[in-house]
C-alpha cells in the first residue's frame, strides 16, 4: 500500500490533535495533580513532535524540511527529562529520585541546545513515497540514544518495584501497566529509522496515539492524583465532620464548609459574604457577640432547617497578615452531638443496669426474708392448727385460733408474692376457680383500696375453670386493684372487680374458644395515649417507686398463662384492665378431685430433718397426730448418721433443703445411696430450690413451707402410696 504525502500529513495532523486532546483531558480531570500536569507536558511535547513531522511531510522544499527538522529537536531533546519525571511521579516515588530528575532535565537541555546549534546535524532530505523526510547524520544518534536509554531506565525502575513483595494489589496493577506501556512506547522510535536511509514507513504516530489512549484510560481508572497540600487542604476542610468557617475583621463569612453550613441550617453558597450574625443560630450569634470568648466552651444550639440540636465545642484562631495585624479568625466547631447521644444512651443503660442490680439485690433480700418468714409461719400456723384440734368447737378459744390461722394464711400469701417478686417462685399450674379466687382476694383487697373508694364485685355464675398458678394470679389481680386505687388518689371514686366468660378468637388461626374474663375498672384520672403505650415497659411508673408488682410483671404472668391483657383508658374517664385466660373443659368434680386426700400408710418411724427447732417441734407434733414416731436431726450429717443406725426401722423422711453444714440436696443424694425406695418429703420456703431431676425420683415429693396439717398429710399419703404400690408390684414380680 502506497501512502501519499498528503495522506501521511493528514495522519500526523490527527495524531497531533489526539495528543493535545489527551493532554487537555487529563489535566482537566486532575488539575491539581503533579502527575496530570506532567502528562500534559508530555502530551504537548509529543504534539510538537508530530506537528513538526506533519509539516515535514507536507513540505515542498528542502529548506522547509530543514527548518521543521530543527524545530523537532525542541520536543525530541526535552522528552527524556519529561518522560523520566512523568514515570517517577506516576509511580509515586518522585521524592526518592529528586536528584535524578534534575540530572535528566539538565542533560535534556544540553542535548537540545547541541542539536539545535549543530550545523551538520542534518543533510539533504530523503524522498520517500510518503513525502520528504529529514536526513540525520551520526549527530542525530545523540538525542535518539538519550531517549532510548531513558525508556530502558524507566522500565528497569518498574521491574525493581514489581519485585517487592509488599506491593499492594491495585498499585501493582498500575505499575505493571506503566511498565508494559513504556516498553511498547519504545517502538515509536521507528520514526528515526527512515532518517538514516532505511525506507521503513514511520508509523510512530500510531504507537503514540495508542499510548495516549491507553494512558487516558489508565488515568480514569487509577486517578492520577498525588496528595499535595494544595490538593488535600480543600478536601479536608470540606469533608471533615467538624464545622469550620472563616470570618474577616468585620464579621463577614469568607469561607464555610459543608458541616458548618448544615449546623447553621443554611446553604453553603448562601452563607458566603454574609454577616455571621445574620446566618448563625441565636446561641452562636450570642456567643460571637461576647467581648471575651472562652476557648473550648461547650455550646448547644438548634439548626433551623432541618430542626436538629447540635452540641459543639467552640475554638477560634486569629488570622494575621505579614505585619502581624489581625485580619480575621478561623472558627472550629467540634461536633459532639453523636458523642453526647452515645453518652446519654450509656448513662440510660447504666441506670437500667443499676436498677436491675437494685431489683436483684431486693429480690435476694426478699427471698431471704420470705424463707425465714416461712419457717416462722410453719410454727405459727402449725401450732394454731394443733391447738385448734385440741380445743372444743364451742370454746371461745376456737375463734381466736381461727383468727390466728386466717392471719397466718394472709402472711403466707404475702411471702408467695415476695418470692414471685424475687423470681424464686416456680409457677405451679393447677385447676383454679377464678370466682373462688376473687372472693378470697376480696377479703385482702380492703387493705389495698383507698378508704375513700367504693370496692364492688360482680361475679358471673358457673364460671369455667382455668389452668393457672393461683398464687401468681392472685398477685396480678391484687396489683391491678392497687393500681386502680392509686388512680383515684385522694378523690372519692369506685373500683370494680368483675368476672365473665366470653368466646373469643384465638391467636393461632382465628378459631373461636372460650375465655375466662377478669376485669378491674376504676373511675380515676385515666391515662393519655403516650402513658398507655408505655405502662407495660420495665421500670416505667407514673407514681413513686416501691408500690405493686409492676405492670411489666403483670404482663409477663398473663402471657405465661397464654392469656391476654387489654387496657381501655381516657384522661379523666378512668381505666379498665381486662385479662382473658383460656378456659378448660375440666369440671368442678375434677377440681375437688385434685384436693381429695389419698390414703397412704400413715405410721412407723419418721426422720425429721430441719435446722429450725420450732419447725421440728410443730412438724413432729403433726407427724405424731398422723401416726408416726419421730427422730429429729438439725442438719444433714446428723440425719445420715441416724439413718445408718435405724435404716431398717425408718419408713419416712421429712427433709428441709436449706440447712447449714450439709444442705438438703446433698443429704438427699446420701439417702439415696443408702436406700433408693425410702419415701422422702422435701421441704423449703423456695420452690425454685427443687430442680426437676430431683423430683423425677418417684419416691420423693415436695412440700412448700409454710404448710398446714392437711397439706402435710396429703404429701405423706402421696409419697407413701406410691412407695407401697411399687413395693407391691415388685413383690408380685418376685413371686
Amino acid at each position: 500500500m502506497v501512502i501519499s504525502p498528503a495522506l501521511h500529513s493528514l495522519f500526523l495532523s490527527f495524531a497531533t490533535l489526539g495528543a493535545l486532546l489527551f493532554a487537555g483531558v487529563i489535566l482537566a480531570r486532575n488539575p491539581q495533580s503533579t502527575a496530570a500536569r506532567m502528562h500534559a507536558v508530555y502530551g504537548a511535547l509529543a504534539a510538537g513532535w508530530l506537528f513538526c513531522m506533519a509539516m515535514v511531510a507536507s513540505a515542498d522544499t528542502h529548506s522547509e524540511v530543514q527548518f521543521w527538522s530543527r524545530m523537532l529537536q525542541l520536543s525530541l531533546g526535552m522528552l527524556p527529562g519529561v518522560i523520566f519525571h512523568l514515570n517517577v511521579v506516576t509511580a509515586g516515588v518522585a521524592h526518592q529520585f529528586h536528584p535524578q530528575i534534575q540530572w535528566h532535565y539538565g542533560l535534556s537541555v544540553v542535548v537540545t541546545v547541541v542539536s539545535l546549534a549543530n550545523p551538520v546535524l542534518l543533510s539533504t532530505p530523503y524522498v520517500y513515497s510518503w513525502g520528504l523526510y529529514p536526513n540525520f547524520t551520526l549527530w542525530g544518534l545523540l538525542p535518539l540514544c538519550f531517549l532510548l536509554v531513558t525508556f530502558v531506565e524507566v522500565v528497569l525502575l518498574y521491574r525493581r518495584m514489581l519485585s517487592q513483595e509488599n506491593l499492594g494489589g491495585v498499585y501493582r496493577q498500575k505499575i505493571q501497566a506503566f511498565c508494559h506501556g513504556n516498553m511498547f512506547a519504545t517502538l515509536a522510535l521507528v520514526d528515526f529509522i527512515p532518517a538514516f536511509g532505511f525506507a521503513v514507513y514511520p508509523f510512530g504516530f500510531v504507537i503514540m496515539s495508542v499510548m495516549h489512549f491507553a494512558t487516558l484510560f489508565g488515568s480514569i481508572r487509577y486517578r492520577l492524583i498525588d496528595l499535595t497540600p494544595e490538593f488535600t487542604a480543600p478536601q479536608i476542610l470540606q469533608n471533615i465532620p467538624d464545622g469550620v468557617f472563616v470570618i474577616d475583621s468585620q464579621g463577614v463569612v469568607r469561607f464555610i464548609n459543608k458541616a458548618c453550613a448544615k449546623m447553621f441550617g443554611q446553604n453553603q453558597e448562601s452563607c458566603l459574604n454574609q454577616y455571621l450574625l445574620d446566618i448563625a443560630p441565636v446561641q452562636m450569634a450570642e456567643y460571637y457577640a461576647r467581648e471575651a470568648m472562652p476557648i473550648g466552651q461547650e455550646l448547644s444550639f438548634e439548626s433551623t432547617t432541618p430542626e436538629q440540636l447540635f452540641t459543639v465545642v467552640v475554638s477560634t484562631t486569629e488570622l494575621h497578615d505579614q505585619a502581624q495585624g489581625v485580619i480575621g479568625a478561623v472558627w472550629v466547631l467540634r461536633d459532639l452531638t453523636e458523642q453526647r447521644r452515645v453518652e446519654a444512651e450509656k448513662n440510660e443503660l447504666e441506670d437500667w443496669v443499676r436498677s436491675g442490680q437494685k431489683l436483684e439485690t431486693l429480690g435476694v433480700m426478699a427471698g431471704g426474708i420470705a424463707h425465714d418468714f416461712n419457717n416462722i409461719l410453719v410454727a405459727i400456723l402449725g401450732s394454731a392448727e394443733l391447738a385448734k384440734s385440741d380445743v372444743s368447737s364451742t370454746s371461745d378459744m376456737t375463734a381466736y385460733l381461727e383468727t390466728i390461722v386466717h392471719s397466718a394464711e394472709r402472711a403466707v400469701e404475702l411471702t408467695r408474692q415476695m418470692l414471685t417478686y424475687a423470681g424464686q417462685n416456680t409457677p405451679a399450674n393447677r385447676l383454679v376457680d377464678v370466682n373462688a379466687l376473687c372472693r378470697e382476694i376480696n377479703e385482702l383487697s380492703h387493705s389495698a383500696v383507698s378508704k375513700k373508694a367504693t370496692f364492688t364485685t360482680e361475679f358471673v355464675q358457673a364460671l369455667p375453670l382455668v389452668m393457672a398458678d393461683s398464687g401468681q394470679l392472685s398477685q396480678v389481680i391484687l396489683n391491678l386493684i392497687t393500681n386502680a386505687s392509686d388512680a383515684l388518689g385522694d378523690e372519692v371514686g369506685s373500683v370494680t372487680l368483675r368476672t365473665d366468660a366470653l368466646e373469643m378468637e384465638t391467636s393461632e388461626g382465628g378459631d373461636v374458644a372460650l375465655f375466662v374474663i377478669i376485669e378491674v375498672a376504676d373511675s380515676g384520672c385515666g391515662m393519655d395515649a403516650e402513658t398507655k403505650e408505655r405502662i407495660f415497659d420495665p421500670f416505667y411508673t407514673t407514681k413513686f417507686t416501691g408500690r405493686g408488682l409492676g405492670l411489666a410483671n403483670v404482663m409477663s404472668i398473663v402471657q405465661s398463662h397464654s392469656g391476654r391483657i387489654k387496657v381501655e383508658s381516657e384522661p379523666g374517664c378512668g381505666s379498665t384492665f381486662t385479662i382473658a385466660l383460656p378456659a378448660t373443659e375440666a369440671s368442678t368434680l375434677e377440681l375437688v378431685g385434685q384436693q381429695v386426700e389419698q390414703e397412704g400408710h400413715n405410721g412407723g418411724l419418721a426422720l425429721l430433718v430441719d435446722d429450725e427447732p420450732e419447725v421440728r417441734r410443730v412438724a413432729a407434733n403433726m407427724l405424731e397426730r398422723i401416726g408416726f414416731d419421730t427422730i429429729q436431726a438439725s442438719h444433714g450429717k446428723e440425719a445420715i448418721a441416724i439413718l445408718q443406725q435405724h435404716q431398717d426401722n425408718i419408713s419416712l423422711i421429712l427433709l428441709d433443703i436449706t440447712m447449714p453444714e450439709m444442705d438438703g440436696i446433698e443429704t438427699h443424694l446420701a439417702i439415696r445411696s443408702l436406700s433408693s425406695e425410702l419415701p422422702v418429703v422435701l421441704m423449703s420456703g423456695y420452690q425454685s430450690n427443687v430442680s426437676a431431676p430431683l423430683l423425677e425420683d418417684l419416691n420423693t415429693t415436695f412440700l412448700m413451707k409454710p404448710f398446714r396439717f392437711q397439706q402435710l398429710t396429703e404429701k405423706i399419703n402421696e409419697v407413701t402410696t406410691q412407695a407401697n404400690l411399687r413395693a407391691t408390684v415388685s413383690s408380685n414380680a418376685t413371686k
